[in-house]
């Protein structure tokens, strides 16, 4: 499981990515799995606040470079940066 819920106290929930989703966070197979999680806790009424963080070697290492080099190649890194940016924006 690329994503971990876990609830803190007093309407706190901690949000875990695993080693793997830290590594390549903004691939679709962890990607999607956070926004779930994200969408679930943000429709919980008993839900203040979440951290974020990550397990393994980093919080976050972002996407793979390969993969956003060959969105710049194909011309279709605009539109997977503006669907990132879609899902993210309203969480904040």
């Amino acid at each position: 499981m690329p994503v971990s819920k876990d609830k803190m106290d007093e309407g706190v929930f901690l949000v875990t990515l695993s080693p793997d989703a830290s590594a390549d966070t903004f691939a679709p197979a962890n990607f999607e799995p956070l926004l779930s999680t994200l969408d679930e806790l943000m429709a919980d009424p008993l839900c203040r606040s979440v951290v974020i963080t990550g397990s393994g070697r980093f919080f976050s290492a972002g996407g793979n470079i390969d993969d956003f080099s060959n969105g710049i190649e194909t011309g279709d890194i605009g539109e997977r940066v503006q669907e990132m940016t879609d899902k993210l924006h309203p969480l904040l």
